[in-house]
């Protein structure tokens, strides 16, 4: 009986446990969950059929583990996981729950929350040996909550950004400047953007100007660049549509290069948003938004926050520019240097500018409020000028002769243009400009015509008496006169005519240029006389002679547009070229006649040189040797007596006899050379002068003329001499050589100096000699002196060598020391 009660009691049981079970299920499939079991020692995680209805694939039971199914997370999860199932196996927790992205077999991402219970432990180590769970499918949670969350974050973002708006709002716009800066940094502060800018459109459309540009990263402002609208014709037409265009990649985007003005790529700028700033049909700007990373899209909060500070600014840029206008309207109207009034109904002046009222003789504010008859002579004068008021006048303009309070009178031009009707009805804007000098420089200038024709009657008859006695003073003028136009004889005087052999018909029409000679101007006898010159040239007589003539050319002035006139005086100077021919001849037989003087000269001075030191040298020499003193007791030679006296005057007349001899001519210059020669006469003004004496050489010096080199060595040792005895100097250079087919020698010194033309007018025969010894060998001396800079003194001879045949080198330039 107990065992039939027992067995009951367990079918019971089976049957509420099959119910519970059949409920648990209803309650798993119902919440989209599928248990699941795990045993440690086996290893195994045991997963329901309902798992794989869950990813979409046939119904199984599966076995896996839990390492494999940590490794399936997400590689952002899986440490995560790993560390929960380590915790819950090593006994430190008791349940454990992880939420699981899962690819299901459509490739849909859906997420799955794992919550499992240890069950078994093991008595010893604590370590679970046997979990059981479920895993429910919660996609929709999770999407629910991501919506919330972003219905959320958009919400906040769009209380911020209509907080940023309301400030902006309460901004004040003047200046106008400092409100865009502002209206920049709460774009990119709110939209958290690298780049906000503010760019207005050009007076004539020609293109946007930035006005300012902020930067996030060093919270700098920029302007001034400029976008041309033609070259970037398709922006401009998006532009003008009025909506926002965004870009989310300028680099990439094959479109951006052609829409978005470039240069914003290589300034950083990965995404753009760019809003238009309209007032109507009317297109002031534009606000742009740039970000530094293309992964971020733009909101529709962004656009609308774009679109919503592009008409606020636009509507600030519009208020900025009707008060600009407003207030240099009204600084205009005050400040006008014209007098200006708004006259109203019944021609009441209702406004007065302070440059009427004195213009009138009016006190400030006395004609406000009066009628405009106050400026007038008469009615008749006042009503005459009704219609220069009222709507239907339009623009006008009038002269009139108006009063001012003392009663005197006045010129005003009167300018009016109506007014739109306003709340004090309409009116009229005049301008009123005292033209009173103008007039009466008018009638002055009237006046001067008058008396400027009668002038110019008076100046035509004593033209024509001028031009009376030019023509007799040109007929009877002792040198030949011809007028040319376009190079061509107009007029001829007789004494023209006399030189060139023709008469005056014969003349008139023909170029001058066609008398000239052949060979007559060194540069092209057929080519016309310049302007303002001063020639001589050779024409050719009717009979065939030469006629040399100095011909000075001046130009007629004339209108503006006339052909030019020029006036040819022609002087006969062929009997002063014969002059000059002679002069030359007798020039050039003086000069070669000098030429052979000096040679002979210096041919007597060697002769002489060598007479004095063969000759005369030698006989005092053997007097000397005839001279021995006598020996007194002691043996030694008597001092005093008179063969002592006259063997000292043998031994100075050596000394001056061999002095001589060298001055007249050194023999070392006819048996060493140019260069010991002068290199001695160096050494001696050393010694003589007590004064350093600086030699420098360059070039080969043998290979020079004989005469050539008797010519510097004469020149330099006449210089020396000078130096030593008028200069007073320390120091003296001498640069001898031979340099690109030249020979040159320079002597320059640091002494007092002295004034060139001053010695040349003196006639200083040191520094003619030198001269004229140059030239007869056909060279040049330049002297370069200032009274206590010293003197330079320079030689130069060109050679009859090609120039470098002697030595490549160059001499030092001629300079004062």
């Amino acid at each position: 009986m107990e065992l039939a009660n027992t067995v009951e009691r367990l079918r019971e049981q089976v049957d509420e446990l099959r119910q519970a079970h059949v409920r648990m299920e209803f309650a798993l499939r119902s919440a989209h969950a599928s248990p699941w079991e795990y045993d440690h020692r086996s290893g195994e995680l045991l997963l329901s059929g309902s798992w794989d209805a869950g990813r979409g694939q046939a119904p199984a039971r599966s076995r896996t583990s839990f390492s494999a199914l940590v490794d399936s997370l997400p590689p952002g999860d899986r440490e995560q996981g790993r560390a929960l199932l380590d915790a819950v196996l090593n006994g430190l927790r008791d349940e454990c729950s992880l939420e699981q992205r899962i690819e299901a077999a459509d490739a849909s991402v859906r997420w799955v929350l794992w919550h499992g219970r240890v069950v078994e432990r093991h008595p010893l180590t604590g370590r679970a040996l046997r979990m059981i769970g479920i895993s429910m499918d919660i996609t929709d949670r999770k999407r629910a909550e991501q919506l919330a969350d972003a219905e959320k974050s958009r919400t906040a973002r769009s209380l911020e950004l209509s907080r940023v708006l309301l400030t902006l709002a309460e901004q004040d716009v003047s200046p106008i400047g400092r409100f865009l800066q502002v209206a920049t940094e709460a774009a990119a502060q709110a939209l958290q953007v690298e780049r906000a800018g503010i760019w207005l459109q050009e007076d004539g459309g020609k293109g946007l100007v930035c006005r300012d540009l902020y930067r996030a990263s060093d919270a700098s402002h920029e302007q001034g660049f400029t976008v041309d609208a033609q070259v970037h014709a398709r922006y401009f037409a998006a532009l003008a549509e009025g909506e926002p265009m965004s870009a989310t990649d300028t680099v990439r985007d094959s479109g951006m290069g052609d829409l978005f003005p470039g240069g914003r790529a290589p300034r950083g700028a990965a995404s753009t948003l760019d809003a238009p700033m309209r007032l109507g049909a009317r297109l002031l700007g534009v606000i742009r938004l740039e970000r530094a990373h293309g992964d971020e899209g733009w909101s529709e909060e962004d656009r609308q926050f774009a679109q919503t500070l592009a008409r606020m600014v636009a509507h600030a840029v519009a208020d900025s520019e009707r008060n600009e206008a407003q207030r240099m309207g009204t600084a205009l109207f005050y400040h006008s240097p014209a007098g200006t009034a708004f006259v109203g109904d019944q021609r009441v002046l209702l406004m007065c500018n302070e440059r009427m009222e004195q213009m009138f003789g009016y006190a400030q504010g006395e004609l406000k409020g009066q009628c405009d008859r106050v400026l007038y002579h008469s009615d008749e004068q006042w009503l005459s000028h009704a219609d220069v008021f009222g709507a239907a006048a339009g623009s006008q303009e009038r002269e009139a002769q108006m009063r001012v309070k003392s009663g005197e009178s006045i010129w005003v031009l009167m300018r009016g243009r109506p007014i739109e009707a306003g709340p004090k009805g309409s009116s009229t804007l005049i301008s009123y400009t005292d033209i009173t000098v103008r007039k009466r420089a008018e009638q002055a200038l009237e006046q001067l015509n008058h008396d400027l024709g009668k002038r110019a009657l008076q100046r035509a008859r004593a033209l024509t008496q001028s031009e009376a006695r030019f023509g007799v003073v040109i007929a009877e003028a002792p040198v030949g006169i011809a007028i040319l136009r376009d190079e061509c004889i107009t007029e001829a005087n007789p004494r023209l005519c006399s030189l060139l052999g023709y008469e005056r018909v014969d003349l008139i029409g023909r170029p001058l240029a066609q008398f000239s000679h052949a060979q007559g101007r060194a540069d092209d006898p057929a080519a016309p006389l310049p302007d303002r010159a001063a020639v001589e040239t050779r024409y050719r007589h009717r009979s065939g002679r030469d006629v040399w003539a100095h011909v000075r050319v001046s130009v007629l002035p004339g209108r503006p547009g006339e052909k030019v006139h020029r006036v040819v005086v022609v002087e006969d100077i062929t009997e002063r070229r014969k002059a000059d021919q002679q002069l030359r001849e007798y020039a050039s037989h003086v000069s070669a006649l000098s030429g052979r003087l000096l040679a002979a000269q210096e041919e007597e001075r060697r002769q002489l040189s060598r007479e004095l030191h063969d000759e005369i040298g030698q006989v005092l020499t053997a007097v000397r040797m005839v001279l021995v003193p006598p020996r007194s007791d002691s043996g030694r030679p008597a001092l005093g007596e008179p063969w002592y006296l006259a063997r000292s005057v043998v031994d100075d007349a050596i000394v001056r006899v061999r002095t001589m001899s060298m001055n007249l001519r050194p023999p070392v210059l006819d048996d060493l050379g140019l260069l010991p020669a002068v290199r001695e006469l160096c050494n001696r003004h050393r010694e003589l002068a007590r004064m350093a004496v600086d030699l420098e050489t360059l070039g080969d010096l043998a290979q020079l003329p004989s005469d050539l080199v008797v010519t510097l060595y004469r020149v330099c040792q006449e210089a020396l001499t000078n130096v030593s005895r008028h200069a007073r100097a320390s120091r003296v250079e001498v640069r001898l050589g031979v340099s690109e087919g030249q020979a040159v020698l320079i002597v320059r010194d640091n002494g007092v100096g002295f004034d060139p033309e001053s010695a040349a007018a003196a006639g200083r025969l040191g520094i003619v000699g030198m001269r004229e010894r140059v030239k007869a060998r056909g060279g040049t001396l330049d002297v370069d002196s200032q009274p206590g800079r010293g003197t330079a003194l320079m030689v130069l001879f060109r050679l009859a060598e090609p120039p470098g045949a002697y030595s490549s080198g160059s001499i030092n330039p001629l300079r004062t020391a």
